[in-house]
């Protein structure tokens, strides 16, 4: 029988290992953070005025505000060839003719942010043969790509941040400020945190960097238009304003046109259940948006802000192609498991992203099986 002296003895040496594991655990976290910014800045200060580099990024105005970021990065170093890349299709890794542009153009240099480039490590390896690659993500970790040639920076990597909260903008800015000052630009990434409704996290740095919030609100809304307007030479209107811009008023001037899209916009968000199925038992709304503008992200974002306990999937059908935007803002279900899970049952589809935005694509045949497998999904959680 143990007296009252051994079990404090005992409680005391319990306490001890945990705080020793708790130590150690901070010191294994520390020594990989380091490890991850040493090869990081050895791959940015190894970047010459004669490279020739290309920025792949996201269509959203995260991706934008990335790329931007990296390109001011870039000319600071001296960097001339600097070739900027998206996919049009929304693709969210690597494709084959990212490597025949890499080819085509002597690209020695690549950089991607935004995107989940670390999907497709077949492509990536091919790459590899003819370029040193950076991925810098603030999505999940897909495959695990460190290698001689690819240094690969994730948010969840290098912080206790919800990753889904650490817009790929702002872990940009972080990385490359660190090797240079691009203080200057910190208004610009505010940009960049509030498309991905992440100022809540990051309140004290938009607080101390964007003055006019509401030049902040009606800019970041203009940009995210022109980003969604990519056929109409938006994401290229997109980029020149902030080239051009030394404010938010800068930009909203220069991207007026792009107003129209409100009455798209309000017509979804405010009349939403016109065009939806529920299934009241899930808590899952279907919304079918009919748009010129690819607004399904945005109508998702409001939608899913005003009831958060809700499951919205909004749908918008593009060239023969299925997009969905998924939302659950308060996280009970993971928007990007139920995605990545979902498309892998469907020819074709891709699928995946954060826990409360996630979004997939398939061809518009596999709509009714789309549908059929997210409500099969939901019940498995709502039992």
């Amino acid at each position: 029988m143990f007296c009252c002296d051994q079990i404090v003895k005992d409680h005391e040496c319990t306490y001890f290992f945990i705080i020793l594991r708790i130590v150690y655990y901070k010191f294994v976290v520390l020594v990989v953070v380091e490890d991850f910014m040493r090869r990081f800045i050895y791959f940015v200060r190894n970047i010459d005025k004669n490279d020739r580099v290309m920025i792949l990024h996201d269509i959203d105005l995260d991706g934008v505000v990335s790329a931007f970021i990296v390109k001011k990065f870039l000319e600071k170093e001296g960097v001339k060839d600097i070739f900027l890349r998206y996919h049009e299709n929304t693709e969210k890794s690597f494709i084959p003719e990212d490597y025949e542009f890499i080819k085509e153009n002597d690209i020695n240099k690549v950089i991607s942010v935004d995107l989940s480039t670390d999907e497709d490590v077949k492509i990536l390896r091919m790459i590899e043969d003819v370029a040193d690659v950076l991925i810098i993500d603030h999505h999940p970790v897909i495959n695990e790509v460190n290698s001689d040639k690819t240094v690969m920076i994730k948010a969840s990597q290098i912080s206790d941040i919800n990753p889904g909260q650490y817009p790929a903008s702002k872990l940009v800015y972080d990385l490359f400020n660190q090797v240079v000052s691009l203080k200057e630009y910190a208004w610009i990434v505010c940009l960049g945190i509030k498309a991905d409704s992440a100022e809540e996290t990051w309140h004290g740095f938009v607080e101390k960097k964007a003055k006019d919030k509401e030049g902040l609100y009606e800019a970041e809304k203009l940009l995210s238009y022109a980003c969604i307007s990519r056929g109409e030479g938006g994401i290229k209107d997109a980029f020149n304003a902030l080239e051009s811009s030394h404010n938010y008023e800068d930009i909203i001037r220069s991207l007026s046109k792009y107003k129209v899209i409100d009455k798209d916009l309000e017509k979804y968000v405010m009349n939403f259940e016109d065009y939806s199925e529920y299934y009241e038992d899930i808590d899952l709304y279907f919304v079918f948006v009919e748009s010129k503008y690819m607004i399904k992200s945005m109508i998702a974002n409001e939608l899913s802000k005003n009831d958060v306990h809700k499951t919205f999937l909004v749908v918008q059908k593009d060239k023969g192609m299925v997009q969905v935007a998924a939302r659950r803002q308060d996280e009970y279900i993971d928007m990007g498991k139920l995605m990545r899970k979902v498309a892998r049952a469907i020819p074709g589809a891709t699928g995946g992203g954060h826990k409360a935005a996630a979004g997939c694509r398939f061809r518009e045949e596999y709509l009714d099986r789309f549908k059929n497998l997210v409500v099969s999904e939901i019940k498995k959680i709502y039992k």
